[in-house]
């Protein structure tokens, strides 16, 4: 959050229109983009809420113990009069853009709907988040619509503080998976002209402190406000702000032949967007939606940020939520979903895959932490090994380097090509890469007890990085069919020989879309868990399956070992030898292995709980994200011959880790 000293908090809080624990402030839209980050805000500063919702069951777990959940649909006019009974501030974040039909019909009733029952209810005041646009230009049907709900709104006769913001930049606002998906997905763009046109981005979190302040300014202060972030740029300036956080540099070429309807079809093929929410956007680019009044200036303590900065923060959101998610969570404990080449969260390409052994939860997870070394990895070790050697030729880490004698594996160990990043013993078990790749990869395990099975959670995670990362990962797609499958049934056999029941030969799987060889009757585990298990039995058929397959593999070993060794060259970094800035690559290099380090020291401080304060926990993860940011910009320098600069920012980078090393070490008293 970002404030200025420039007003005291007297200021802030005189005559105010709502007071934290003592009024109730009505949240609609709480489960869409802005309500649902708004929705913590409030409850941090203390405030009593109700948050009206279609589907409350839904929205229940995710609020605070305090928060009330009502059902309610702003086409409901009775429903409306139960949720706003006792407010005194109700925000209106209601947005039809997604429904059927008309939404500018949709829209126009519900704010009718919603501020004749604020005004019967006695409601103080009303907050609102509309679209930066003037209103005396033609502007696109969803910028019309936004600013005519303004005005239904405030013909109620009640106070309402609008916020006419241009695009929201947010781990997944709208405008930031449009920009991320092109990005990442299209070394070459050719886009319409007005894509040149200005905007003025705003980010996320700037946008909530505004929300929030609101409740602490007098209602006489209310009136439209036009909030902006502190750069005024294009389109295709902020893909190119986008592109220097990831290190990639897209190419853009506007052209005149492009309409909002064929350009938005264009989106819904290449970005997670649906088309008609990409048409809406891309009607309200061709407007020129920058602040022109300073009103909110003058009025809020806010002091935005810029656009890099904001996407930085998006990023480091989606880093901060990625480390701490657990990926059978995300994903249906039913098993993977259909795809193809795994699922997307964020950036990152998911692929998990369940099995469940007649085993000890102990005994499985001892088995995961055999994987490596002369042990192997339980299945193709022959691809692992293949894969190894063309790291090494390309100058990366290969499969050489082992793993620890102890058969209990540590935060920061090595394991072959890969690093232990986090680890829960007995539960959870995450390693990350550090070949050469277009991207970052990590391989995780969870065991989780049910009943008297344990299941096993196999997930394999890629971040790629541009279109280079998108071909890599889709491109090994057959092999890891082979790999991760297998690796998972040997992890499974190894733990029934840990147990000594092999001979009862009974193993249940279910491997994404690998059904295996069932056997005539279902286990009595088969009828009491999730989704359809069959029970496995090693028979001669599977075995001489088994045979087919490896012969299978035999055959298309020599187009596979081509596919391998296409795709990993292509993906390698610069350096190699005989780079023409090869000092400057050497530097930037060693940098990333000191950023690495401190996360090792950070990560095994957490692990342990030594690390003095939640606090401080943030502001190390701050300092780490803002070295990787660095490291970034340290490579795009490199490429371009700039020694002085690489010099200058792997500087930043040195003092960011020392400060993230150093804090790690500073234990609870």
């Amino acid at each position: 959050m970002n404030t200025s000293d420039t007003m005291s908090s007297s200021q802030l809080t005189a005559n105010s229109v709502a007071t934290p624990r003592a009024s109730l402030i009505l949240l609609t839209g709480a489960s869409g983009y802005i309500g649902g980050r708004l929705l913590p805000a409030l409850e941090q500063q203390g405030y009593r809420l109700r948050c009206l919702a279609r589907h409350p069951e839904i929205l229940k777990p995710k609020v605070g113990a305090s928060t009330e959940v009502i059902a309610g649909d702003v086409l409901d006019r009775a429903s409306l009069d139960i949720a706003l009974h006792g407010v005194d501030v109700a925000y209106y974040m209601v947005h039809s853009m997604r429904s059927t039909g008309s939404f500018e019909d949709t829209d126009r009733m519900a704010a009718k709907n919603f501020s004749e029952a604020a005004k019967v209810a006695g409601v103080k005041a009303l907050i609102y988040v509309g679209g930066l646009g003037r209103d005396d230009e033609q502007l696109s049907v969803h910028l019309r619509s936004r600013h005519e709900v303004g005005d239904i709104l405030r013909q109620s006769g009640l106070p309402v503080c609008e916020f006419r913001a241009s695009a929201v930049i947010g781990s997944g606002s709208a405008s930031f998976e449009l920009i991320r998906g092109l990005v990442e997905r299209l070394p070459v763009m050719l886009t319409p002209k007005w894509i040149e046109e200005k905007a003025q981005p705003i980010a996320i979190d700037d946008l909530l402190d505004y929300l929030v302040e609101a409740l602490r300014i007098p209602t006489s202060r209310y009136q439209t406000y036009e909030v902006g972030g502190a750069d005024q740029l294009s389109y295709a300036d902020m893909m190119r702000a986008y592109g220097r956080q990831r290190g990639l540099r897209p190419l853009i070429i506007p052209v005149p032949v492009l309409t909002p309807w064929l350009s938005a079809l264009w989106l819904g093929l290449v970005t997670p967007l649906y088309a008609r929410i990409g048409r809406a956007i891309i009607e309200s680019i061709v407007h020129v939606t920058v602040v022109r009044g300073h009103a909110a200036r003058t009025t809020f303590s806010v002091r935005p940020i810029g656009v890099d900065e904001a996407i930085r923060r998006a990023i480091a959101h989606e880093e901060k939520h990625f480390s701490a998610t657990r990926w059978s969570d995300a994903i249906s404990s039913s098993g993977r979903p259909p795809s193809w080449g795994g699922v997307r969260f964020g950036t990152r390409i998911v692929d998990s895959r369940t099995m469940t052994v007649q085993a000890p939860a102990p005994v499985v997870f001892r088995c995961i932490e055999r994987l490596g070394g002369d042990h192997g990895w339980y299945a193709w070790n022959w691809l692992w090994r293949l894969r190894g050697f063309i790291d090494l030729l390309q100058g990366g880490v290969g499969m050489r380097r082992g793993r620890p004698l102890s058969t209990n594996l540590r935060v920061g160990d090595t394991v072959d090509s890969f690093r232990v990043e986090a680890i829960e013993p007995s539960r959870r078990l995450r390693l990350k890469s550090e070949m050469n790749l277009p991207g970052r990869a990590w391989l995780e395990f969870e065991v989780t007890e049910i009943s008297s099975v344990t299941q096993i959670r196999q997930t394999a995670i890629f971040d790629p990085v541009g279109l280079k990362g998108q071909l890599y990962w889709y491109s090994l797609y057959v092999p890891h069919e082979f790999v991760f499958n297998g690796m998972l049934r040997g992890i499974a056999q190894a733990s029934l020989h840990e147990v000594g029941i092999l001979d009862h030969r009974h193993l249940q799987s279910r491997i994404g879309r690998s059904q295996g060889c069932p056997s005539d009757t279902p286990s009595a585990n088969d009828a009491g868990s999730s989704g359809t298990l069959n029970r496995i039995s090693i028979n001669p058929i599977c075995k001489k399956t088994s045979i087919v397959t490896t012969k299978l593999m035999l055959l298309l070993g020599i187009p596979l070992m081509a596919l391998l060794a296409v795709s990993s060259l292509q993906a390698g970094p610069i350096d190699v030898p005989g780079h023409p800035q090869q000092k400057a690559v050497q530097l930037v290099h060693e940098a990333e292995h000191e950023v690495d380090h401190a996360w090792e020291v950070y990560h095994r401080a957490a692990l342990e709980g030594t690390v003095a304060s939640p606090k401080l926990q943030s502001k190390i993860e701050e300092h780490l994200h803002q070295a990787r940011t660095l490291i970034t910009q340290a490579h795009e320098a490199a490429d371009h011959g700039d020694q002085r600069q690489v010099e200058a920012l792997i500087k930043q980078v040195h003092i960011h880790t020392a400060h993230a090393i150093e804090g790690s070490k500073e234990s609870k008293q």
